[in-house]
């Protein structure tokens, strides 16, 4: 795409538009603004564009078939099916380009910022509203436990803050952004997941670093088995022995940190949330909660099921849900691979992505469809 101060303000003026509403203080309807920068008149209909107007079709029939459930809860909100918002999820991953990815790379790298502060301030936010929401958890650094550490930056908390980061450092890769740079914007990311301290995003991290490197895994172990082990490699492996023996060294100090100093181990009520959720899932497995999404009420506390896949079948049942899966591994190529692996890895643990538009499903069907985006795959970095 040819430079233009007119492209470059459209550009930027689009980013702003993913990030905000995933801030604290702005509401999420922002994410309609989204719709008339994406939208595409002459936009080829494919079987994507099919599979995603079938699961709204059957989420509208499911709706009215189950208006009773809207009756027990009413809420305006209610009505209209989330699905439909997927559209702008969609249209927006096959219009989005490098330089909007690299904005939304520089919004996050400013909320590490924002985290630093607060965590040099001893403070999990700046802003009395999400304050009020927290107000239930632990002080700052109680115990010296790092979890309790946790900042939001300008996020509504910190798991939303965490895998803000964690998109941003599939920003960096995917962007190939290399040099003084990319030590310079890989060491912000780093400090911003060791600031919000959520163990699902240092998982998926993790998993994602795996991915990335398992040529040069593979490489390596072939090597060392043929005896042609180069002097780089062995280097490798003994700084991986090291952190292995320096692990273990240390690992009662590193379990305590991510256990949160409990003795038993800390699922953070999930093992009850996902049984009550599966439960609820047997009850009613054809259609769901009618496809009006589903929070529990669990000991007194509004739970969603922690886990994407788990919340889009209870919601929708296994008919809908079965739409959503031949969507997502449909698309998976070779060219996503590790970032849907991660996505999905990440998944298992929260609700982050299916929620019919928010930041991390603009990000997903972003990645998710970049095969489809032809743009994405020809422009020079």
């Amino acid at each position: 795409m040819p430079f233009t101060l007119r492209n470059n303000l459209r550009n930027i003026f689009i980013a702003i538009a993913v990030i905000l509403p995933s801030f604290a203080f702005f509401p999420l309807y922002f994410y309609l603004l989204l719709f008339p920068l994406v939208f595409n008149y002459y936009l080829k209909i494919d079987y994507n564009w099919l599979i995603i107007g079938t699961i709204i079709f059957l989420s509208v029939l499911n709706q009215i078939l189950n208006a009773n459930e809207l009756l027990q809860d009413f809420k305006i909100g209610s009505i209209i099916p989330y699905a439909i918002f997927m559209f702008i999820s969609y249209y927006f991953a096959l219009k989005v380009n490098k330089a909007i990815l690299y904005f939304i790379l520089l919004f996050i790298l400013f909320e590490v910022f924002i985290g630093v502060f607060e965590y040099v301030m001893e403070v999990k936010s700046f802003f009395p509203s999400v304050l009020a929401k927290i107000q239930g958890e632990a002080p700052f650094g109680m115990r010296g436990l790092i979890y309790y550490k946790r900042v939001a930056g300008l996020s509504s908390n910190s798991s939303v803050f965490g895998y803000k980061i964690l998109v941003g450092v599939f920003i960096l890769h995917f962007l190939k952004i290399t040099g003084k740079k990319k030590f310079i914007f890989l060491s912000i990311l780093l400090i911003g997941i060791f600031i919000t301290f959520t163990r699902s995003v240092m998982l998926s991290l993790a998993v994602f670093i795996v991915l990335i490197n398992i040529s040069t895994i593979k490489d390596a172990i072939i090597k060392l088995f043929l005896n042609r082990s180069t002097l780089t490699y062995i280097i490798y492996g003994l700084v991986f022995i090291g952190l292995i023996y320096i692990t273990l060294y240390n690992w009662d100090l590193i379990y305590n940190q991510l256990n949160r100093g409990m003795r038993t181990a800390d699922l953070s009520s999930r093992d009850l949330v996902f049984k009550t959720f599966f439960q609820f899932l047997k009850d009613n497995v054809f259609f769901g909660n009618g496809s009006y999404k589903l929070w529990m009420n669990i000991d007194g506390d509004r739970y969603h099921a922690h886990n994407s896949i788990m919340q889009t079948l209870v919601t929708n049942g296994i008919i809908i849900g079965f739409f959503y899966i031949v969507l997502i591994f449909r698309n998976i190529n070779r060219q996503n691979l590790p970032y849907i692996l991660t996505f999905l890895v990440a998944s298992l643990f929260q609700y982050i992505i299916l929620w019919g538009v928010s930041f991390m499903d603009l990000m997903f069907f972003t990645f998710l469809l970049i095969k489809s985006n032809k743009s994405m795959l020809n422009e020079t970095n």
